[in-house]
């Protein structure tokens, strides 16, 4: 009697073919491809290997090592990196209104905590005062210069040559500064957030000047990060003495923290504001942003003295469509004439 052979079984078309071990010294990724972990922990936030790689960043104080994942030190300010530098032409750091015929000068410093020389990229973009920058809303020609090649040694920070600013006619009174770095074996997340991708820094402050005991407003937009529909939790409140300390070696003058109460945020719809609180709420779009008003109160502020206001903004996707979450800050600085 025959046995009958029994057929092989037919794959279905949507079986998956077992994947085969890779040869012996091939690698199993491609060597090309960057590693985008998931809730920030891949290369951008400095909590991934370096021991065979490089690791660039725009430092925010001096032992700055690009770990994005916890909060600043106390007395660090979120919006005025210290790795950005605006230069007047004799030379004085510049900070307030720009001045039409001026061309100022900037710098940026780059660090590599990793163990690998790297050939550093440093590109700088200008944007309206906002908490949170993206791309439809980023510029550089024709006021910025083009980007700075560097080489930065492993353990060391070094200084781009001079990127020129020259305000043109149409350009606002008062922009922001974003600076990215990036490498062949380095690249940024693509977030734009220099609160939680170590590759971007910003220069994102406001100089307000106040009548002693009055009432003083700035603007900012609320932009939404995300490639999705957010929203925004935007709060303001006074910066903390810590921040106001290191600001205060930098003006070389007297500080007074604000009361909580002597702020407030609200929409501005054509110039008319129609409520002001620390904190609201907006729905955008990917990519849309929203005019904002911040008022601050100088009761308690001497002649002579400056404080400073901190604005913070958290964007969610709507209707939990991702679990990346976007974020940004803006500062304003008040004096009191």
């Amino acid at each position: 009697m025959k046995t009958q052979t029994p057929e092989k079984e037919k794959r279905k078309p949507d079986d998956h073919r077992p994947e085969r071990p890779p040869k012996h010294g091939a690698r199993a990724e491609d060597p090309f491809a960057v590693n985008r972990e998931p809730h920030g922990r891949g290369p951008t936030d400095g909590r991934s290997d370096t021991s065979t790689r490089s690791k660039l960043l725009i430092p925010y104080y001096p032992k700055d090592v690009g770990d994005r994942t916890k909060p600043f030190p106390p007395g660090v300010i979120s919006w005025l990196c210290e790795g950005i530098q605006i230069l007047k032409p004799d030379g004085d750091p510049h900070l307030g209104k720009l001045e039409r015929g001026v061309t100022y000068k900037v710098r940026v410093d780059v660090s590599n905590a990793g163990s690998r020389l790297a050939s550093a990229e440093v590109a700088v973009y200008w944007a309206d005062p906002s908490a949170g920058f993206g791309p439809p809303h980023l510029r550089r020609k024709p006021e910025l210069g083009p980007t700075r090649t560097l080489l930065a040694a492993p353990g060391t920070t070094d200084r781009t040559t001079t990127i020129n600013l020259t305000p043109t006619a149409t350009t606002p009174d008062h922009i922001c500064l974003l600076a990215v770095v990036s490498a062949f074996d380095d690249s940024p997340s693509g977030s734009w957030n220099p609160l939680a991708d170590r590759h971007y820094a910003q220069h994102n402050v406001d100089i307000v000047h106040i009548d002693q005991g009055g009432i003083g407003t700035f603007w900012f937009f609320a932009t939404n990060p995300l490639p999705e529909a957010a929203t925004l939790t935007i709060r303001i409140h006074p910066t903390s003495a810590e921040e106001l300390h290191t600001l205060s070696r930098r003006f070389g003058a007297d500080w007074r923290e604000l009361r909580s109460g002597a702020v407030g945020v609200a929409l501005s719809d054509r110039g008319r504001l129609e409520r002001a609180d620390s904190e609201l709420e907006i729905e955008l779009g990917a990519g849309e942003r929203r005019l904002c008003q911040g008022l601050v109160s100088a009761e308690g502020l001497r002649r002579g003295e400056f404080s400073a206001v901190t604005v913070e903004m958290i964007a969610t996707p709507a209707r939990g469509a991702s679990e990346t979450v976007g974020r940004g800050s803006f500062g304003a600085i008040v004096f009191t004439d």
